[in-house]
């Protein structure tokens, strides 16, 4: 019998990679708080050497390096994951919304992005759901509202880093002290987001791991909506469709 490719592995790689980001994240906080502090003091008239002053900025560079590279790393274990789980979607059901190309490029879409991620990831959720229940097994509900925060976090999150880059990007200090506020606001919202999504992951994953026991019943000749599981691996070419060893 034909089955549906492992995710599982994946899933776990992608959770791990998050919860690394989530630690880089805190450190960033502290990071921030301390460098606010260090605004009121001087706002206060206290003064500072030098040397103080060069080791907060450079503290504050490191972290803000180390965090863009945890992201952009925890962003493809997580693609990876996500587009594997579509594809196994559109090889077991009738219908999908997409292709498992938009797993990845909707991500990445202008307009597109502010929205479509979390649809395909309530696709992926309520026809696996739905699948499941028509062969008799007893799932929970979709966890919509955990859904719904994650985005809804992650797009203010979005707002607040992009408000702190346009409006507040002078190199005075009530634009600093502005900067360093709306920093520590999404750092506190970036720990909710990423909590939130290690929770959806674990849940589709439950799901998952009863999902692929099922035979394809679909097959790459027959369903048109399936253009990247067979031919190539647009995040990591080396990774084969099979790799996973669960």
């Amino acid at each position: 019998m034909n089955y549906l490719n492992p995710n599982d592995q994946r899933g776990q790689y992608a959770r791990i990679a998050i919860l690394i980001v989530l630690l880089i994240i805190l450190g960033s906080l502290v990071s921030d708080y301390m460098q606010f502090q260090l605004i009121r003091a001087f706002e206060n008239g206290a003064h500072f050497e030098q040397e103080a002053l060069n080791s907060n900025d450079n503290r504050q560079l490191f972290f803000v390096i180390v965090q863009f590279v945890s992201w952009v790393i925890a962003g493809i274990f997580f693609l990876q994951w996500f587009r594997r789980a579509y594809y196994n979607l559109i090889m077991q059901v009738t219908y999908t919304d997409e292709t498992d190309s938009w797993a990845i490029w909707s991500w990445f879409v202008p307009i597109l992005s502010l929205y479509k991620p979390y649809v395909i990831f309530k696709e992926l959720f309520d026809k696996t759901t739905e699948y499941l229940r028509a062969q008799g097994e007893k799932v929970p509900n979709a966890p919509h509202l955990a859904l719904g925060l994650w985005w809804f976090t992650l797009t203010i999150g979005r707002i607040i880093e992009n408000i702190a880059r346009v409006v507040y990007k002078g190199d005075t200090i009530d634009s600093l002290k502005m900067q360093t506020i709306l920093s520590l606001v999404d750092n506190m919202l970036l720990i909710g987001n990423g909590l939130l999504l290690l929770f959806v992951i674990e849940r589709y994953q439950a799901l998952e791991k009863i999902f692929i026991l099922y035979p394809k019943e679909n097959n790459e000749t027959s369903n048109p909506t399936s253009e990247f599981e067979t031919d190539s691996n647009i995040i990591n070419p080396s990774i084969d469709s099979n790799s996973d060893s669960e």
